[in-house]
């Protein structure tokens, strides 16, 4: 049975695409406007041609909004910064905590706590390896801490 459901759950997504682009005379990349647009329902379904083409939500996909101001945060708040998104691309606050699941004998460092339902200011993501944010969620508490650790091993020098 195939559903004709096409509205996703209220929330924040992350999407990702293929960004169109032609050479110039200098054999120098250009990239169409298709940003200008105020949405990108507005491209229609000739998305391809009007600059953008294959958007797709990227799933399990861990992610840190500013990271440099979280690492510098003295308190823990409840939209920690700490995002991942589930398998249809919609973000989460992650929770650090040890969690057994029952069918795999594995365990979660880091479990999807609640939905990010809006975005008030610009955020400057980055996006950690995996890997590294489950080594960190095994020993660090707080989700700041794990912030504080990535940034001063790792992003520090990119700002």
């Amino acid at each position: 049975m195939m559903s004709n459901n096409k509205m996703l759950a209220k929330g924040v997504y992350l999407f990702s695409t293929q960004f169109g682009f032609n050479f110039d005379s200098n054999k120098k990349r250009i990239y169409k406007n298709w940003h200008s647009n105020p949405k990108i329902v507005t491209l229609g379904s000739d998305r391809k041609n009007n600059g953008v083409d294959n958007i797709r939500p990227v799933p399990f996909t861990p992610l840190i909004a500013n990271i440099k101001e979280l690492s510098e945060r003295i308190e823990e708040r409840e939209t920690n910064g700490i995002w991942g998104t589930d398998k249809y691309g919609l973000i989460h606050a992650l929770d650090t905590g040890v969690q057994a699941i029952a069918e795999s004998g594995d365990f979660e460092y880091l479990q999807h706590k609640s939905v990010v339902n809006h975005l008030d200011d610009e955020y400057s993501l980055c996006f950690p390896p995996l890997a590294i944010l489950s080594r960190l969620a095994i020993s660090k508490t707080m989700s700041m801490e794990i912030a504080k650790e990535l940034f001063f091993r790792d992003y520090q020098y990119a700002y």
